[in-house]
């Protein structure tokens, strides 16, 4: 398509303009402290399926492809995620310090997984196995941090860490009583179990 960019600028545009109008009517209606808190909570909410619902599928799928302990290195991955996450959406500059241990960790992480795992047809997985166990377990280490992210943003009006903790697993409980889900897809990458 080839006008995709200017598309997506103009919807851009167009839902940031409905924004505005809709936070004019929710304020005027019910106060800017109830529209500020009711945003704050559909963040915390949001966070909490990011962070413990979506992540936490992913990172159980990569342990049933990778094994736990394989799966679980990819997973301690997530602060360097939302470290990342923080400078770019938080404004929040880390020391060189900080970015020699990331460097350090990220080199543990690899190391890890390479000596001990050794190469995927090794452990009777097919290369295309490691890859999508390898994907799951960064896209939950990735989800981990986003969830992480939105809760802080959550919690900007002083709302306290364990209430905040609590919004994030209520709104999350309601989402998988209302959507349950349906049984897993037959899983071509996982040969055995681990």
């Amino acid at each position: 398509m080839d006008y995709l960019g200017e598309l997506a600028a103009l919807g851009t545009a167009v839902l940031g303009a409905f924004n505005s109008i809709f936070l004019t009517l929710a304020g005027r209606r019910v106060g800017s402290g109830a529209v500020n808190g009711g945003r704050l909570l559909m963040a915390l909410g949001v966070s909490g399926l990011i962070g413990l619902a979506l992540a936490d599928a992913l990172l159980i799928e990569a342990i049933l492809i990778l094994g736990p302990r394989a799966a679980l290195v990819m997973m301690s991955s997530s602060p360097i995620f939302s470290v990342l996450l923080a400078r770019l959406f938080l404004g929040q500059v880390l020391s060189g310090v900080k970015l020699a241990a990331i460097l350090i960790t990220v080199t543990g992480i690899g190391l890890v997984l390479v000596e001990r795992a050794g190469p995927p047809e090794a452990k009777g997985r097919s290369l295309p196995a490691w890859v999508v166990g390898s994907a799951l377990g960064v896209g939950s280490a990735f989800g981990d941090a986003v969830g992480m992210l939105l809760s802080h943003l959550g919690m900007q009006d002083g709302l306290h860490a364990v209430s905040a903790n609590l919004v994030r697993v209520a709104e999350t409980a309601c989402w998988a009583f209302c959507c349950p889900s349906s049984p897993s897809p037959a899983r071509p990458w996982a040969s055995r179990s681990r």
